[in-house]
Parts: C-alpha cells; sequence; structure tokens
C-alpha cells in the first residue's frame, strides 16, 4: 500500500476544510424571506439603523431574519364588518363619499403616524420585526385567529417590533433621530425608546465634545447654558378630537434654538450611539414642568421642526393609550361620526397585518380576509391558530392585558 503524500493530505485537509464551512453556513440564519423588497432599498434601510450602546440590541438589529417594512411592502389596511361593504379596507379611500375628511380614524391623529410626528413634514419611518425562534431554529408563528367574521392575531413571546424616525438633512443624507422598540412578554408589550441624546445635559455634554471652543461660538454658548440651566419652560397640552378619550397630555416644551451649524448637528446625529430614553425625560425645570423629548422650531437640528414627543413619555403606559386601541371599532371612540371600520392592527400593534396586499379593498367593497399572505404562511411566520391549536402553547401566547405593567 502507498502512502499517502504531502499532496494527498492537502486534498484532503480542503475538503474537510469545505465541509465544516458548509455546515457552518448551514447553521447560519438566513432571511425568512428572500426578495421580500429590492436589495438597494433593503440596503438604503439597513444604513439608518442606528448602532446603540446595546450590543444585545445591535445583535438582533443585525440579525439578517429581521424583517424590514414600510408601507409599501405591509400596505395600511383595516377590518369593517358593521357595515354592508365588509372586509378589508385601505384607510385611503374615504367610504363616507365625503361626509368626513377621512371616512375613518386610521388618518387622523393619533392614529396618522408614529407618536409626535403629526405636525413632522418630510419624515422618514420604517418598521421592523424580529420573530422568536423555536429550538430547531424555526419562528414562532404570529397566531391568527377567528373573531366573529373578523380576524385578529397576537404575537408570540420574544417579538421584537421597532420603528425607526428619520429626516433629510441640508447636505441630502438622512440622518436617524430616533427609534422605539416594543418586546412581546407575557401578557403585556415591554417598550424602549433609542436617542442619541436622552436628556438635554446629554446634548449639551456632546456639543462641548465635538466643538472644545464652544465658549467662543455666541449660539454654541447660549445653546450649552440653555440646555444646563432649568429655567421654567412654556407649558402646553396636546389632545385629540373631544370625544375621542384616547390622548390628552400636558407637557412642557423645550425648542430649541438654532445651532447655525449644520456640520455640527449632523455630527451629533450620525457620530453619538443611540442611548435608552426610559431612566429619564428630557428635561424638568425648576417648576417641575416635564419635557419628555426635544422640540425645535429650527430648519435642521436634532429632531425636525414640528416634532412634539415632548407629550409622550418613554413608558409602556405611555404607549399603550394608543395602542390599546387595535381592532377597536372607531364609531365607539367618538360618535356621531361618518367613520367606517375599525383601528388598523391588532394585539396593539398598529403597522402590521397578515393579509395580501392585493386583498386590501381601495375601492370601498371589502377585501379578502380568509388567505393569509403566501410568503408568511411558507416561512412559518404566521398561521391560523385553529388548525393545530396544539402548535400554540399558553406560554408562548398570551391574552394580552389591558393595564401594563
Amino acid at each position: 500500500m502507498r502512502r499517502s503524500g504531502p499532496r494527498l493530505r492537502l486534498v484532503w485537509l480542503l475538503l474537510g476544510v469545505l465541509v465544516g464551512a458548509n455546515l457552518a453556513l448551514a447553521d447560519d440564519p438566513k432571511p425568512w424571506i428572500n426578495g421580500w423588497m429590492p436589495a438597494d432599498k433593503q440596503a438604503r434601510l439597513e444604513q439608518l439603523l442606528p448602532r446603540t450602546d446595546n450590543q444585545q440590541l445591535n445583535d438582533k438589529l443585525h440579525d439578517p431574519r429581521l424583517l424590514l417594512y414600510t408601507e409599501a411592502e405591509i400596505p395600511r389596511a383595516f377590518q369593517e364588518w358593521a357595515d354592508n361593504l365588509k372586509g378589508l379596507h385601505s384607510p385611503y379611500y374615504n367610504q363616507s363619499a365625503g361626509g368626513d375628511r377621512f371616512g375613518n380614524a386610521n388618518r387622523e391623529f393619533p392614529w396618522d403616524g408614529p407618536a409626535g410626528t403629526s405636525k413632522v413634514k418630510g419624515l422618514e419611518t420604517f418598521k421592523f420585526i424580529l420573530w422568536p425562534t423555536k429550538d430547531d431554529g424555526k419562528p414562532w408563528p404570529v397566531a391568527v385567529y377567528k373573531e366573529g367574521p373578523a380576524r385578529r392575531w397576537t404575537f408570540p413571546k420574544g417579538t421584537m417590533i421597532g420603528e425607526v424616525l428619520a429626516m433629510k438633512g441640508p447636505d441630502g443624507r438622512v440622518y436617524t433621530f430616533e427609534m422605539r422598540v416594543r418586546y412581546r412578554d407575557v401578557g403585556f408589550w415591554d417598550v424602549d425608546v433609542y436617542r442619541p441624546f436622552p436628556t438635554s445635559h446629554d446634548l449639551a455634554a456632546r456639543i462641548k465634545e465635538l466643538r472644545p471652543d464652544w465658549e467662543q461660538n455666541p449660539q454654541l454658548t447660549a445653546a450649552v447654558q440653555h440646555l444646563e440651566s432649568d429655567e421654567v419652560m412654556p407649558v402646553e397640552t396636546l389632545t385629540d378630537a373631544p370625544q375621542h378619550h384616547v390622548f390628552k397630555q400636558t407637557a412642557g416644551v423645550d425648542n430649541l434654538a438654532d445651532l447655525h451649524d449644520d456640520a455640527l448637528v449632523s455630527q451629533l446625529l450620525s457620530s453619538t450611539p443611540f442611548r435608552s430614553a426610559l431612566a429619564d425625560p428630557w428635561r424638568i425645570d425648576k417648576a417641575g414642568h416635564v419635557a419628555f423629548a426635544s422640540s425645535t422650531k429650527a430648519k435642521w437640528h436634532i429632531v425636525p421642526p414640528g416634532y412634539n414627543a415632548n407629550f409622550v413619555a418613554a413608558s409602556n403606559q405611555s404607549c399603550v393609550r394608543c395602542h390599546d386601541t387595535t381592532a377597536k371599532n372607531a364609531s365607539s371612540l367618538q360618535s356621531p361620526r361618518d367613520w367606517y371600520g375599525e383601528v388598523r392592527g391588532s394585539d396593539h400593534i398598529l403597522s402590521f397585518h397578515p393579509f395580501r396586499p392585493e386583498d386590501v379593498s381601495g375601492t370601498g367593497y371589502g377585501g379578502s380576509v380568509t388567505t393569509l399572505r403566501p410568503a408568511f404562511v411558507n416561512a412559518g411566520l404566521v398561521a391560523y391558530y385553529e388548525d393545530d391549536p396544539q402548535k400554540f402553547p399558553a406560554s408562548m401566547y398570551t391574552t394580552l392585558i389591558e393595564s401594563e405593567k
């Protein structure tokens, strides 16, 4: 028998490396849905996901199974079951035939967009969702169930859902200024909000760091002095229409003055790791007034002009005010009103639904809710509860508790 020479041993070594590489690749997570959105759009949105000081969150944001979506991928839709035109509808079609401004609640404050952005022009926003996985690496699906003629759904424990808020700078680039994240737990959603500057003192410290000669600049000197002071802020109240009884909040308003340094603002937003804003509000003045976020009238600052999240505390209790209206009939929120259908969404999440885009009716005639989106079904991301209830253990799927912790 001939002995193996160096060349044969090299071949076996290379084969071993290739086999090992293939095994490693087999264990790598894969996107749930290939071709979900155009590759250039996917890459651009991924660039807008901020870097945070939470490495575990950063890992999740870079998981290839993180599903990014806009209204192009999951078009806004609501269900209607009290009228003759029953089914799935687009909020952009006015069923009231002009008798009401929108004909449904989904385009009116506080359901028209992310909290605090109703008056913001040029806002760019997108959502993301990461499903929890089983031991075999497959996702725990969203459980879709029947409630009369309607379809409802609940997310499995461990689901992460979030949204990114971004704005275009004077240099033409898009900058993220906030990211909101929700985590499905047993009976409630835990929330978190990430910003580059959770408090006014954080912004003052970063300005000093990036502009060591800040005291030589009148605008920066005034800005830092303002941010570090406890001067009394003006107080305002933000509320929805009188009969909604959904949102009403009194808070301080801290309008940031123009820094007259566009490059600095861009650097502030692009070079600062985002941190959780749960611990402290943006500012508390000496009179005890609270602003939960900053505001501005400047064209270019760390938040866009018109942003009024100063009225929205970063907490479970604050967020639930609007999110617990999902799947509620709008007429129960304000009557009499020529409103049709429900507030979109289910399980306290407004932006997601499991239906096919082609079933979202834009004509007034209801679209079907009997067929789930094939891409979701094939990837195991959604499933009918009634088909096999044993696949939905109570430890992973619980009824959402109205009074969140």
